[in-house]
């Protein structure tokens, strides 16, 4: 299945390789995909961070992984 725009934009803004996301995270994007979709909103980079972030949860120098929605 090919990557949607807002996929290939992340993937290029992080300089990641599919291979290197967690496979939760594309399910992360789609669900926002779809909420912005239903509110008539488009999709975009800066709402996706907006929304989402990275957070490192291991030492320097290994692997980030994906944090849920940031609390407000």
């Amino acid at each position: 299945m090919p990557f949607t725009d807002l996929e290939v934009s992340i993937l290029r803004h992080l300089r990641l390789a599919p291979s290197q996301l967690h496979p939760n995270s594309l399910g992360f994007i789609r669900a926002l995909e779809l909420t912005a979709d239903h509110l008539g909103l488009a999709p975009t980079l800066p709402l996706f961070f907006y929304t989402f972030r990275l957070q490192r949860s291991c030492p320097r120098g290994e692997k980030a992984k994906w944090k849920v929605p940031k609390g407000k």
